[in-house]
């Protein structure tokens, strides 16, 4: 069994779709002869009992590490367009510095969404020159939800970083990968696609239908950014269908919760929402 180095900012059992991936490799990696090293942040909340996860920041965080992320920090607020969890980085190339020593890892394999895992990953690179397999659940240019202009090119600039000194790039569709290759053309060998997936231990089993006058329209997932309902609640404000009901299930972003909170509460007290 040969030990691997797993940076994800999220992992179960944090409530974000984000931990889902980071969370199967940690299971099914030891199947193909890898055992997983997770660094995970502790800021959402979560902890695990696993003696191969490891969360930071933890109690007792060395000073430069503290000093290191509350430079982050400043740097986040007045230099960087959007909130890629920066100041978790000193503590997770620390975490990380103390995992490699243990024992030898074979490679480094960090995901995102949230960037900060692939920014310790090119930290303990550029240190230890260990292979770096950077995966991207969510592309860096080409995203719907990095949209923000600035005064000057952040998310080319981080881009190119990553694909520099990374040793194998990884896509979760074709359509990324195939935007990726014709960007670079150099390093179309390093390009390649893992898609997201099921869990082959959930069981899928068939229940009865429900006897009821109406039909249920479920969204289960996180609403956030541009993936809001606000269409959907003004339709059922405007049709008031009686043999409709919505039902949302998951987390909802606070700013969006607030923006929409009218609609939320109007198409509630109808009864149409829940």
């Amino acid at each position: 069994m040969r030990d691997l180095l797993l940076l994800s900012y999220t992992y179960p059992p944090d409530n974000t779709p984000a931990a889902v991936r980071p969370g199967q490799l940690r299971d099914y990696l030891p199947e193909l002869g890898y055992q997983p090293h997770v660094v995970a942040s502790s800021f959402e909340g979560g902890s695990n009992m696993d003696p191969f996860v490891h969360r930071v920041p933890g109690a007792h965080e060395p000073r430069r590490a503290r000093f290191s992320s509350k430079l982050a920090t400043s740097f986040m607020r007045n230099f960087a367009p959007y909130d890629d969890r920066l100041p978790w980085v000193p503590y997770a190339r620390r975490a990380a510095t103390d995992v490699i020593r243990s024992r030898p890892m074979a490679a480094v394999f960090s995901t995102s969404p949230f960037l900060a895992a692939h920014f310790a990953a090119l930290v303990v690179k550029m240190r230890t020159g260990l292979p770096w397999i950077a995966d991207f659940q969510d592309p860096i240019r080409d995203n719907p939800f990095r949209t923000r202009r600035w005064f000057f090119p952040y998310d080319m600039i981080i881009e190119r970083l990553f694909f520099r000194f990374a040793d194998r790039l990884i896509a979760n569709t074709d359509t990324v990968a195939e935007a990726w290759r014709a960007r670079y053309p150099s390093l179309s060998s390093k390009i390649s696609v893992l898609w997201n997936s099921f869990d082959p231990r959930e069981e899928c089993v068939n229940i009865s239908r429900p006897r009821r006058p109406h039909r249920v329209l479920a969204h289960v997932g996180a609403l956030y950014g541009d993936r809001h309902p606000a269409l959907l609640l003004a339709t059922l404000e405007r049709l008031a269908p009686s043999n409709v009901r919505v039902k949302l299930v998951g987390p909802i972003e606070p700013e969006l919760l607030q923006r929409l909170q009218g609609s939320f509460e109007r198409v509630s007290q109808s009864g149409l929402l829940e």
